[in-house]
């Protein structure tokens, strides 16, 4: 009998089975060559199951790359951003007495509108006169000490 079971074997003319012995025969022979077709399944198997973690490692990896790089172009993004909106800041205090630093935005646009809102209320710092500390054991200014010292002094007086 032929591998499909309709047409007859080679030899032209169909034989009917007629033993038991004769059946198990053709149908060993068929499960034989089954089983041949699928000897290596295990092993093709076992591969396939390999590969699969190899692929899943590499993806793992890969997405691990992908993120960092996600994580540096943000990054670099927000350095732009800056750098641009500081560009911003000095060129709208241009000519003025206003720091760059003090204004606030992250479009030109807010930016200006800021500068425009200091300067409507921006007064230069005013120059400060230097305070020295007198040195210990010194006196002050008065020739009597310093002013916390005659406090205490009073205190202890008037404690007595």
């Amino acid at each position: 009998m032929s591998d499909d079971g309709k047409t007859p074997p080679e030899g032209g003319e169909f034989k009917a089975i007629t033993t038991q012995d004769e059946l198990n025969r053709i149908t060993g022979e068929r499960v034989r060559r089954a089983e041949a077709k699928f000897a290596d399944y295990d092993a093709l198997k076992t591969k396939a199951g390999e590969f699969d973690k190899a692929t899943e490692a590499n993806k793992t990896a890969l997405q691990v790359a992908l993120d960092r790089a996600d994580v540096a172009e943000k990054k670099v993004g927000g350095y732009e951003q800056r750098d641009q909106a500081t560009k911003w800041a000095e060129d709208a205090v241009k000519g003025s007495t206003i720091p760059a630093s003090i204004l606030r935005g992250s479009t030109e646009d807010e930016i200006k509108a800021h500068f425009e809102q200091v300067k409507a209320g921006w007064a230069p710092p005013a120059a400060t006169t230097k305070r020295t500390a007198v040195p210990p054991g010194k006196s002050g200014t008065d020739g009597g000490g310093s002013r916390a010292a005659a406090a205490l002094r009073q205190l202890r007086g008037s404690a007595q």
